[in-house]
C-alpha cells in the first residue's frame, strides 16, 4: 500500500512538473522577446551547436592515431550529417530569412562528412566498409 501511494506521489510530482514546464514555455512564446534577445539567443544556440559538431574531434584523433575504428559506431556522425544537410537544404529554400541555418549546418555538415570519411577510411572489415 505505501509502494502504491510512493508511485501515485511520483506520477503527481511528474505531472506538476510537465504542466510547469509547459506553463514556462507558454509564457515564454506570449512574451514575444524583444528582436534584440531573440538574435542573441539564435546566435547562443548556433554557438553551441558549432561546438557540438567539434566534439567528436577527440574520437576522431584516436581513431587516426590507432589507424582503426576498433568499436566506434559511425551512426552518430552519418545521422548528424543527414540531419545537417536537411537543415541545410531547408535553409537554402527561405536564404532570406533563414541564414542563420546555412551558417550553422553548413560547417556541421562538412564536419560530419570529413567524419564519415574517417571512418570509411580506417574502417577495416570489408562488410563494415561497404555498409558505410
Amino acid at each position: 500500500m505505501v509502494e502504491a501511494a510512493t508511485r501515485h506521489e511520483a506520477q503527481r510530482k511528474l505531472l506538476v512538473s510537465g504542466f510547469r514546464a509547459q506553463l514556462m514555455a507558454d509564457l515564454m512564446i506570449a512574451a514575444h522577446c524583444s528582436p534584440f534577445v531573440e538574435g542573441a539567443l539564435g546566435w547562443a544556440g548556433s554557438t553551441t551547436a558549432l561546438m557540438l559538431f567539434l566534439a567528436p574531434l577527440v574520437t576522431v584523433r584516436a581513431i587516426l592515431r590507432d589507424k582503426t575504428v576498433g568499436e566506434y559506431s559511425p551512426t552518430p556522425y552519418v545521422v548528424s550529417a543527414m540531419n545537417c544537410a536537411l537543415w541545410s537544404v531547408y535553409g537554402l529554400a527561405h536564404l532570406a530569412s533563414e541564414a542563420q541555418v546555412i551558417a550553422t549546418n553548413g560547417p556541421g555538415l562538412l564536419f560530419e562528412v570529413g567524419y564519415v570519411g574517417v571512418f570509411v577510411a580506417h574502417e577495416t572489415t570489408p562488410a563494415a566498409r561497404a555498409a558505410l
